[in-house]
This record gives C-alpha cells, sequence and structure tokens, in this order.
C-alpha cells in the first residue's frame, strides 16, 4: 500500500512539473512602441534645433519606412498562415527570422531616433529598444507576438493569432500615423 501511495504521488508530482513546463512567453511590444510614439509626439519638438530638426525628420521617415515593411510582412504571412489553414506545431524558422530582421531594422531606426531627443526620452527609448533586443534574441527564448510563436512551432490557436494579427496591425498603424503626425510638427 506504502508503495502504491509513493508511485501515485510520483507520478502526480512528474505530471505537475509537465504541466508547468511552459511554453516560450510572448511578450507583447506594440503596446509599448505605441506609448513610447506618443510620448515622442508630446515632447519631440523641446530643446530640438533646426539641425536636429532635419536629421529627426530623415530618421522619423527611415523608420516609418522599416516600420511599414514590418508590417507588411507580419500580415503577409498572417494572411498566409489563415488562407492555408496552416496547423500549429509547424515551424517555419525562415519566416521568424525575416520577421526578426524586419523588427531588428525597426529597432535600428528607433535608436536613430533616440540619439536626436531629449535625455528622458533616450530613457525611455532606450528601455523600449532594450526590451525588443531582449525578446528578440536573448534567454530565455520569448517572442513578440503570437504570430512569431506560431512560426516557431509553439501551438497558438487560429483565434489568438487572429487577434495577435488585428491588435498589432492596428497599433503599428497607429504608430505610423504618430510618426507622421510627428515630422509634420517639426517641419
Amino acid at each position: 500500500m506504502r508503495f502504491l501511495i509513493l508511485l501515485f504521488t510520483g507520478v502526480f508530482l512528474a505530471n505537475i512539473g509537465i504541466a508547468q513546463k511552459a511554453e516560450p512567453s510572448v511578450n507583447e511590444i506594440t503596446f509599448r512602441m505605441l506609448t513610447y510614439m506618443k510620448s515622442l509626439k508630446a515632447d519631440v519638438d523641446k530643446g530640438l534645433s533646426a539641425e536636429k530638426k532635419a536629421a529627426m525628420n530623415e530618421q522619423l521617415a527611415q523608420l516609418k519606412t522599416d516600420l511599414a515593411a514590418y508590417m507588411k510582412t507580419r500580415k503577409t504571412y498572417s494572411d498566409s498562415l489563415m488562407r492555408h489553414n496552416i496547423a500549429p506545431g509547424n515551424k517555419n524558422p525562415d519566416n521568424l527570422e525575416v520577421l526578426k530582421g524586419k523588427m531588428s531594422q525597426v529597432m535600428q531606426q528607433l535608436r536613430g531616433v533616440n540619439d536626436l531627443v531629449s535625455p528622458a526620452l533616450q530613457a525611455e527609448g532606450d528601455k523600449l529598444n532594450d526590451e525588443m533586443y531582449n525578446v528578440l534574441y536573448g534567454e530565455p527564448v520569448r517572442y513578440l507576438s503570437n504570430l512569431e510563436a506560431f512560426l516557431a512551432g509553439v501551438p497558438v490557436t487560429k483565434k489568438d493569432l487572429a487577434i495577435d494579427a488585428s491588435v498589432h496591425y492596428q497599433r503599428l498603424e497607429e504608430c505610423l500615423n504618430i510618426i507622421t503626425a510627428i515630422q509634420n510638427k517639426i517641419r
């Protein structure tokens, strides 16, 4: 009897351990990016000289281009997954790396923008960039969205993918609109 209790306890604890083995987490970054863009819009012109305005406009134009390219790639992959009814768990490391590369370009442009703003905005932008970098390249493995997790083979439901696509696209589109407003503000 004691053996059965020990066996049952061992199996139970092993199952808890397996159940607690979590999939890599998704660190949704678009909300923080949108928050940063709103802060940037509110305070971008504080202490910005004429030379810095021209440089800022150039950096913002490149950021807008790279962010639009990232959005287009996300939309293409997301639409393709839905259209072709790809089952969760199928890895696509090539597409995942393309998305990471596109986001790395966005991060690079954000750093360029951060170099031209006030120290308070620099701190906020640097924090955002660090967080994005750690999600993309740090340990433990994390993802920027459910789309990236899906492409890595993590089981993600179609519903979560659809919500993810809609929410990310909406926030990133709002970021693009804010960038345009910032460009108009500093001209």
